[in-house]
């Protein structure tokens, strides 16, 4: 006997591809530009509020990797036409910088020679900085020069501490 298998894959061109990820479970939000951004365990979304729109980012649209576990916004500088993009920080300490539909990726933390947890928990921005709350300490991005700023160990290289979220006050 002979058994036949057809699968439907609507009109996609050959040589595309397209996520099947769960995009129903949030696990975090982030608002910037005309946008507001979630997070969910495999993947980014993007909803425009007036127009309903939904957007979906994983590694089959350009994202360096398919398990992010932070993001946040940053909202560029005028005085240096920067404009706004999406940061999302991985579990490995990937970074990827998405903008526009293009992706920048920063594997500064992921190529470090640190050993242990160099997960990213958290992003929070200020000005044109963003700190990575990280499984080792806290990395500090410059968001203009795309480029690592700092890193802080909180109890020195030897006795890692591992950071949930960073917290600026004045």
């Amino acid at each position: 006997p002979s058994f036949y298998i057809s699968i439907a894959q609507g009109n996609r061109p050959v040589g595309t591809w397209k996520d099947h990820f769960p995009y129903e479970k949030v696990l975090e939000v982030t608002s910037g530009g005309e946008f507001v951004y979630a997070r969910t365990d495999l993947a980014v979304f993007s909803l425009n509020p007036a127009s309903h729109k939904v957007n979906k980012y994983s590694k089959v649209q350009g994202l360096s990797q398919s398990n992010p576990t932070a993001i946040s916004w940053y909202n560029g500088n005028l005085e240096n036409d920067t404009e706004g993009y999406l940061i999302i920080g991985y579990a490995n300490g990937n970074l990827d910088l998405f903008q526009n539909g293009g992706t920048y990726n920063l594997p500064d933390i992921v190529t470090s020679n640190i050993i242990g947890d160099k997960g990213i928990r958290s992003i929070t921005v200020e000005g044109d900085f963003a700190f990575l709350a990280c499984g080792f300490g806290v990395v500090v991005i410059d968001l203009e020069r795309f480029e690592v700023q700092d890193t802080w160990y909180i109890n020195g290289q030897q006795q890692l501490l591992e950071i949930n979220s960073v917290v600026l006050h004045d």
